[in-house]
């Protein structure tokens, strides 16, 4: 798979870009939803000769623009949501209940059960969670998945039901004997090699076989493997999960959590530079959006830097690329490599993964988004502006 293929297919320039400024202000986001089209296709594809049947459900977390979900529930997708704002999001974006999967630490159980009578799945993060759910629906002949914890590597997560002991044995006999059936195995491992990927698919095979052979193992339908996916490598993934699925029975349904896999290439940064300062022979120039927009998880270089400049120089001078706040760390670039100056353009590809969902308000508000369609651009989310806040607080 090319990445070329999976990038803001538009063809920038000085003048496109002083033209989208003049309309939508001096810093923005560039949405193409036929990226995010081709990018769950590649998913589809890459697992297509796996014999266990795969659902993606796209974690809205990542990114939650509306025409993104919308084509993600288009495409077949469910839905992966951690709260009961982005289970409404989900709603209004048309994703029934029975194609919804509820993760995360902090559940609404009034969700839970709504979810669960539906058919949409659910996995439990924690023993609580475990004896909420069994206080409310004790004897209801419900079934639940179950996040697992595991080590694949030195670092200890935080959630899920700890499969190093026998707890994840005990749970699942205390939930049976309240007649409530496991449905589902997930695991969510902060890792993106394949080697990792093939470590954490065996483990959480393992435990299903385990689960199995005790008995309490006979009513789950699905394996939920989470996210944590380089983007525009799907195939290189599928190769290594499919080899570890060998042994599962072709019933089971595979669950992947493609966030950053699906939406990294579909947005692109672009912004005014609006100031200009020397120190120490150091050129540091502010862009009106600062790191959070284009790297919300603080990932350097945060991905590739275009430049687009009102005149050429041929000036050697160090300059480093700042955001707009009041914060000495917010430096973007710390070496970038043309000069630019006060009404040049830098554009940032492929910032489509928690930029634009983690960016806050923080002394200026989120930038808007515009789509982008064979050379048409239309608003697709308008700018955290004043009036909104005001509105918006009741003011």
């Amino acid at each position: 798979m090319e990445i070329g293929l999976y990038i803001v297919d538009m063809d920038y320039s000085y003048k496109k870009l002083k033209e989208l400024n003049s309309e939508f202000g001096d810093a923005f986001y560039i949405f193409d939803n036929h990226i995010v089209e081709s990018t769950i296709k590649s998913f589809y594809d890459s697992f297509s000769s796996s014999k266990n049947d795969l659902i993606i459900a796209y974690p809205f977390k990542t990114c939650f623009l509306f025409p993104l979900i919308r084509t993600a529930e288009n495409n077949g997708c469910y839905a992966e949501v951690a709260s009961d704002y982005e289970y409404a999001l989900a709603n209004h974006a048309g994703f029934k209940n029975n194609r919804i999967v509820f993760n995360g630490p902090y559940k609404d159980f009034d969700l839970v059960i709504k979810i669960l009578k539906a058919g949409g799945y659910v996995n439990l993060d924690s023993c609580y969670e475990v004896e909420q759910l069994i206080h409310l629906m004790k004897s209801s002949n419900i079934n639940v998945g179950l996040r697992c914890n595991f080590d694949v590597d030195e670092r200890v997560s935080r959630f899920g039901i700890d499969c190093k002991s026998n707890m994840i044995f005990d749970v699942a006999k205390k939930l049976t004997e309240n007649s409530i059936g496991i449905n589902g195995l997930h695991c969510h491992i902060k890792c993106r090699d394949l080697e990792s990927w093939r470590i954490k698919t065996r483990k959480l095979v393992s435990i299903y076989n385990s689960l199995i052979g005790r008995g309490y193992g006979d009513k789950i339908e699905y394996l939920d493997l989470g996210g944590g996916f380089h983007y525009g490598k799907a195939k290189e993934y599928a190769s290594v999960i499919i080899d570890e699925l060998q042994g599962i029975p072709s019933n089971i349904r595979i669950i992947l959590e493609p966030g950053a896999g699906i939406s990294e290439g579909c947005l692109d940064f672009c912004s005014r530079i609006v100031n200009e300062n020397v120190v120490d022979n150091t050129k540091y120039v502010t862009m009106a959006g600062c790191v959070a927009d284009v790297s919300a998880i603080r990932k350097y270089p945060p991905s590739d830097v275009l430049s687009f400049k009102q005149n050429e120089t041929d000036s050697q001078m160090e300059v480093k690329i700042c955001g707009f706040t009041c914060m000495e760390d917010d430096i973007i670039v710390h070496s970038h490599q043309e000069y630019l100056s006060v009404d040049d353009f830098v554009v940032f590809k492929g910032v489509g993964a928690y930029s634009s969902a983690l960016r806050s308000n923080f002394i200026r508000g989120y930038a808007p988004v515009i789509s982008y369609n064979s050379n048409q651009f239309t608003l697709c989310r308008s700018n955290a502006s004043f009036d909104y806040y005001i509105m918006s607080s009741g003011q």
